[in-house]
C-alpha cells in the first residue's frame, strides 16, 4: 500500500505538470517553475502523505499528525530536490 501511495504521488505530480506546463517541462521558463513547485512540492506529496499517514494510523496506530508531517516533508524534499536532476 505504501508503494501505491508513492506511485500515486508521482503520477499526480506528473499529470499536474503536464496539464499546466505542457509535454515539455522547462524549469527555466517562468511559468513552468511554479507549476513544478506546486505539483511536486505541495499536491503530490500532500496526497501521498495523507494516504500513507491514514493507513499507518489505521493499521499500526501511528499518530496521524506526526506521521503526516514526516511523510510530507520527506516526499516534498525528495521530489523537489531530485526530480530536476
Amino acid at each position: 500500500a505504501m508503494a501505491a501511495s508513492n506511485m500515486i504521488e508521482v503520477l499526480l505530480s506528473a499529470a499536474i505538470c503536464r496539464r499546466f506546463a505542457g509535454r515539455r517541462m522547462d524549469l527555466r521558463k517562468p511559468r513552468h517553475l511554479p507549476v513544478f513547485a506546486l505539483a511536486a512540492g505541495v499536491a503530490g506529496p500532500g496526497i501521498s502523505a495523507l494516504l500513507s499517514a491514514g493507513l499507518l494510523h489505521l493499521v499500526e496506530g501511528a499518530p496521524f499528525g506526526a506521521t503526516f508531517e514526516r511523510w510530507y516533508a520527506a516526499d516534498a524534499l525528495g521530489l523537489i530536490g531530485l526530480t530536476p536532476v
